[in-house]
């Protein structure tokens, strides 16, 4: 190919990759899209986008594509390899430079021509990636036998195209950080109340098998006297007591995601899980926190069944168990849904006096079961309900 035309498929093959980077937001789309798109560009064999791990003195593969050798895969779990194993890579990570490979290049760094051996490879050429001044990473890409040969003269284009790529990682990592704040809880670690109500939505949409998903509904007893005789940081100490207590009940089951709704309020979601499941789940919890003295969970089990199939029905489900359970007082920690447990009576004003424990996220849960209720209703209607609704409250 002429030296024009060259330069203008290059032009136009760096368009697309930039505008397959610019259309991803998920740090694995951008580095699938991209590293798929850049590798047809420049017309190798395979293309690796690796990150520089300076603390463990390794480069970590994130992503592989097109010919993959023996033992790679496309999204690899733990795909490391030394720094010090590789001079020239190593030496142009740290000066922002390229390294060039062959398998019968005597100048290659031992290491590397048995990588392209074991790959199935003839040759490599990498760049370095630069984010704010700082070595991120590398782009590498390999050809096997039959394909034309990289070469020093490729390494313009390639760096022009790990600079595109690496700005679109750089916006990827800071759309997953906002995501990571909106579906983290900020004190305790666990997943914020959004961030369980996806996963239920989606275990609901694709059930695991019958019965499942379960879930656990539970809050702390008084957490108001403790912060009233301790402060806040004692009701914070309380908190996260509690989570680490069904963090590690949660243990047994891989899927579980455990989060705080709000307030004192926290739920465990057994996608795959039972009642029996999660009932031995709760009472774990329960027992975890009386060992250590700590304070004392009232909680609600549900699980899918032939009455309760959508995430609304189930959390209601849940919760009316766990008010039961914290209306039966000591003994009686775990209540299931559907069965019949022996309550004390409820005093006077006690139903109220329990939602006013933690009225926000009670309150706010109900008004949005209420708008799902009401889905086609008229502006007018809706209204109304709502101010129905929150007239009884006060």
């Amino acid at each position: 190919m002429e030296s024009g035309n060259l330069a203008d498929a290059q032009l136009r093959a760096l368009i697309d990759v930039a505008a397959v980077a610019a259309g991803a937001y998920r740090l694995e789309e951008v580095l699938e899209l991209a590293a798929e798109r850049a590798l047809e560009a420049l017309g190798g064999s395979s293309l690796a986008i690796s990150r520089w791990d300076m603390d463990a003195g390794v480069v970590r593969t994130l992503v592989n594509v097109g010919e993959l050798g023996p033992g790679e895969e496309r999204f690899p779990k733990d795909e490391t390899y030394a720094v010090h194993d590789y001079p020239s890579m190593e030496r142009a990570l740290r000066e922002g430079g390229s390294s060039l490979a062959a398998i019968d290049d005597p100048d290659t760094d031992p290491a590397h021509r048995e990588l392209l051996r074991r790959l199935g490879k003839e040759s490599s050429l990498s760049v370095s990636m630069t984010l704010d001044g700082e070595p991120w990473g590398e782009l590498e890409v390999m050809t096997a036998p039959g394909r034309p040969r990289l070469s020093a003269d490729d390494e313009t284009f390639l760096r022009a195209i790990a600079d595109v790529l690496v700005g679109a990682i750089h916006r990827a990592e800071l759309f997953a950080q906002i995501e990571a704040l909106a579906y983290t809880d900020a004190l305790t670690g666990l997943a914020s109340r959004r961030a369980v109500e996806t996963a239920l939505e989606e275990a609901c949409d694709a059930p695991s098998r019958p019965g499942s998903p379960a879930l656990v509904l539970s809050d702390i007893d008084d957490l108001k006297g403790v912060n009233d005789r301790g402060g806040h940081a004692a009701g914070d100490r309380a908190l996260c007591r509690a989570a680490d207590a069904l963090v590690a009940a949660a243990v047994p089951h891989e899927d579980a995601v455990v989060g705080r709704f709000g307030g004192d309020e926290f739920c465990v979601l057994l996608p795959s899980g039972s009642a029996e499941d999660a009932r031995a789940l709760a009472l774990d919890a329960v027992h975890r926190l009386d060992a250590e003295g700590g304070e004392r969970i009232s909680c609600g089990v549900a699980a899918r069944t032939d009455q309760a199939t959508r995430p609304a029905e189930l959390l209601r489900a849940a919760d009316e168990a766990q008010y039961r359970a914290k209306r039966a007082g000591p003994g009686v920690e775990v209540v299931v849904a559907g069965e019949a447990t022996e309550e004390s009576p409820p005093t006077p004003g006690e139903d109220r006096a329990y939602r006013a424990a933690d009225p926000d996220a009670r309150l706010a849960r109900e008004l949005l079961d209420l708008l799902d209720a009401m889905n086609g209703a008229s502006a007018e209607e809706r209204l109304a309900r709502l101010r129905a609704r929150l007239e009884r409250e006060a």
